[in-house]
């Protein structure tokens, strides 16, 4: 798979969640193997992984 079908495929995904807005979410998984034009396996970085962090308004910051 391509990163460009990849990243129609998340978009896809993305716009399938708009009905559950009202929702949060605890958690999400995404486990992703990338290859070189040979098969041979890359890593992003040198854990192999990478977390994104929500954004946190002021809002939720000061709990209201």
């Amino acid at each position: 798979m391509s990163m460009r079908e990849l990243r129609q495929g998340l978009f896809d995904i993305v716009r399938e969640l708009e009905r559950y807005e009202a929702y949060r979410a605890k958690w999400a998984t995404l486990y992703l193997t990338l290859v070189d034009e040979d098969g041979n396996e890359i890593r992003i970085d040198t854990r192999g992984e990478r977390i994104l962090y929500p954004y946190k308004s002021i809002a939720d910051e000061k709990g209201l």
